[in-house]
């Protein structure tokens, strides 16, 4: 393999997950934001905006979640390089490389699948977006005190599990 051909594929990875970080990521969370304002503003009986705070606030979701994407982009390559690596150290043919990288991906962690594990991700992700959007929403109305309900099981972190106690 020429020594490029490793920066030509990360290259082409990170083209490629900008683009859909931009088409289809980037609507998604702003659709989470707006929906998770309006069920604040809603309960608050005022009509749903969006202000300036709201603005910033998305513009460091857009940034924190473009950089999960690009360290998963990293993850990607170096798993990548590996997988192709060791395939051609160990002779394995094109195909078993090629079955390799297609199962490649978000490895699992602890006891929890690579398919858990991006359920989880994505769950928390998702709901961080709202969390932040009802935050600023309560903040805009200066609404002093809210009530923190959470689901109660063994996903709760203790941080949240603490709030909802006091």
């Amino acid at each position: 393999l020429p020594l490029d051909f490793f920066d030509t594929f990360k290259i082409k990875i990170r083209s490629f997950l900008h683009d859909k970080f931009e088409t289809l990521l980037i609507p998604l969370l702003l659709q989470h934001y707006v929906e998770a304002n309006k069920v604040v503003y809603n309960s608050l009986n005022v009509e749903p905006i969006l202000t300036d705070h709201d603005l910033l606030n998305f513009v460091g979701i857009k940034q924190y979640n473009y950089n999960l994407l690009t360290n998963l982009c990293d993850d990607l390559d170096k798993n990548f390089k590996d997988i192709i690596l060791d395939g051609i150290i160990n002779g394995k043919s094109v195909d078993e490389i090629a079955n390799e990288l297609e199962v490649a991906g978000i490895s699992p962690l602890n006891k929890h699948t690579a398919q858990q594990r991006a359920k989880m991700i994505a769950r928390t992700e998702v709901n961080s977006v709202k969390n932040k959007a009802r935050l600023q929403a309560f903040m805009d109305n200066n609404v002093k005190w809210v009530d923190i309900i959470t689901m109660g099981d063994t996903r709760v972190c203790t941080d949240c599990r603490n709030l909802e106690a006091n």
